[in-house]
């Protein structure tokens, strides 16, 4: 197996993120294969249980409409999405979009 070694990412959060996650940031420790989803699911695991349901759609397990994730100032959809793997450093930014008009 591949030898992993941990990375660390700086996580910021806006609008209603702020309240999901009870902070307005958050340094996570995480091994260097690790995905959004994957930074995802650990903060669920770290004591809010509706952290995921207000950032990833319970059917289709993709990124909400109303949410936009940018790391390091991207888009993650402009690259694999919740599958875009982290590097060491990263600054991962959760936003609340209003849709409509």
């Amino acid at each position: 197996m591949g030898h992993e070694r941990m990375i660390n990412i700086k996580v910021k959060f806006f609008g209603l993120f702020i309240e999901l996650a009870g902070r307005k940031e958050l340094d996570i420790e995480t091994d260097n294969t690790a995905t959004v989803m994957d930074l995802i699911n650990k903060m669920e695991g770290m004591g809010n249980a509706d952290f995921k349901k207000g950032v990833v759609d319970a059917e289709t397990q993709k990124l909400r409409d109303d949410v936009m994730l940018v790391l390091n100032k991207r888009d993650i959809t402009n690259r694999q999405g919740l599958d875009t793997v982290l590097n060491d450093k990263d600054e991962l930014q959760f936003y609340a979009v209003s849709l409509g008009g």
